[in-house]
């Protein structure tokens, strides 16, 4: 039920409701191991329902990696669901024991204290072991735009927080039959939601760009397919030079477009550059090889219409098993993404330069659910290259694109996201999308950033 108030079905009591369960779960059972076992099977439920498509992946070659498809499904989510699991375990232990902290944990805090580790429990998942804050529960206010303000306003865990909080209160007020509470805890998203609604908008930031954003809807089956790459990038290309390229500064591609690998210490190949006009950049991602180090990036890569590599920013934030493999002399298991070595990670999230008046800050697949990576200082606009194919037509994409939403609400910042098979849109800085396009479809969007408008968009298929 929790997972119904995420995308892209957004019932946002759905998810107050089923933290409420949680919490009453962990206060009547009997005993700790009971409260942990209650716990892990909620959150096993609803890991299950928000994170089904990781598996999608999968079955991109499912002849390698089919036998994985269970462990994904159920030892993955079990792992999740350690989470909760143990917030509910360590909170029944103290909460119900008086041994120690006597009558202050029989009052109110001995029923806060859990939801307190469950909260904590929803920050560690976001950190520990690389970290993986999808769905937070926080993330249910990006239902209704009133709702969304407040990610500019305090952030995501902060409304995660304030989610768990009210479930607390709706649960305590339902089992010990004082509805004032249930009434708090549903009066107070509707009183958000109207701070949210009525406050006044600041005005949306101007930004002296023309960008051409690209999604070209290549299967991931056939995006490294040897017989299929140069009819790949000739796709991207013939998109980019519909009517109206001349008035681009910028052309985006999403992450991987470009599906051979960029030598850092070589010319770039002349098929990337015959067709830019003189005053554009093309910004597209690519594996790059660092042949003095010895290693390859996740790349997203700015090239001038003479073949220069203007700037490059390496991914920062890898995906275990998909970029790399987490302890691979001890493993044997070959990475989901193809290539036999593993990716090296940046050492620092940089921003691009774009322009002498433009700086962005590139943000690489899930780079875009981390709040830390899009808060540099110096950039004006987020730049978000995504390859969703792995997951087909599922949630996936739909909560994807709405985390990197958040991103743009909380720094306040417009964002252009390009993905491969979708979802692609332009996002202000408020978190309004302008204009976007439909997963697994093919398109062009061109926007003006200094009125704060889309073009056109057109969609091929």
């Amino acid at each position: 039920m929790g997972a119904l108030a995420l995308p892209p079905v957004f019932l946002f009591p759905c998810i107050l409701v089923s933290y409420a369960y949680l919490c009453y779960a962990i206060w009547q059972a009997v005993t700790p191991r009971q409260a942990f076992w209650l716990s892990w099977w909620w959150g096993l439920g609803y890991f299950l329902a928000g994170l089904y498509w990781i598996c999608i992946s999968l079955t991109v070659d499912l002849v390698r990696f089919g036998w994985m498809i269970p462990f994904a499904l159920f030892g993955l989510n079990g792992l999740f669901a350690l989470f909760p699991a143990i917030a509910g375990y360590v909170g029944k232990r103290y909460a119900a024991s008086g041994k120690r902290f006597g009558r202050i944990l029989q009052s109110g805090i001995g029923y806060a204290l859990p939801v307190l580790l469950v909260f904590l429990s929803e920050w560690l998942r976001g950190h520990i072991l690389t970290g993986f804050p999808w769905n937070l529960a926080g993330y249910s206010w990006l239902a209704l735009d009133g709702l969304a303000r407040w990610f500019a306003w305090i952030g995501i865990y902060p409304l995660t927080a304030v989610t768990l909080i009210l479930s607390a209160c709706l649960a305590y007020g339902a089992w010990q039959r004082k509805w004032r509470w249930c009434v708090s805890a549903v009066a107070i998203p509707i009183i958000c939601w109207g701070i949210g609604v009525t406050a006044p908008y600041s005005k949306n930031p101007t930004i002296p760009l023309r960008a051409r954003m690209i999604q070209a809807n290549i299967p991931q089956s056939l995006k490294w397919d040897e017989a299929f790459q140069l009819e790949a990038l000739r796709k991207h290309i013939a998109l980019s030079r519909l009517e109206g390229q001349e008035e681009a500064d910028v052309i985006l591609w999403p992450e991987s477009s470009y599906p051979y690998v960029i030598q850092l210490d070589q010319p770039v190949p002349p098929i990337l550059t015959e067709w830019l006009l003189p005053h554009q950049r093309l910004i597209f991602g690519a594996v790059t090889a660092d042949n003095d180090r010895k290693a390859y990036y996740n790349s997203v890569v700015q090239i001038t219409p003479d073949g220069v590599i203007e700037s490059v920013y390496h991914k920062h934030h890898l995906v275990p098993f998909g970029e790399y493999v987490p302890l691979r002399q001890w493993l044997p298991l070959d990475r989901i993404a193809p290539g036999s070595v593993d990716f090296t990670e940046a050492g620092s999230v940089l921003p691009m330069r774009i322009s002498t008046e433009v700086v962005a800050q590139p943000l690489i697949c899930y780079e875009s659910i981390f709040p830390d990576y899009s808060n540099s200082p110096e950039s004006q606009l987020l730049i978000n290259v995504t390859n969703d194919a792995w997951f087909g037509h599922s949630s996936g994409p739909y909560q994807h694109l709405q985390m990197a939403r958040a991103r743009a609400i909380e720094q306040q910042k417009p964002m252009l996201r390009v993905a491969n098979t979708g979802i692609s849109a332009v996002i202000d800085a408020h978190g309004n999308i302008l204009e976007w396009l439909p997963l697994n479809t093919s398109g062009v969007i061109d926007v003006d950033l200094r009125r704060n408008e889309t073009l056109t968009r057109s969609i091929q298929d």
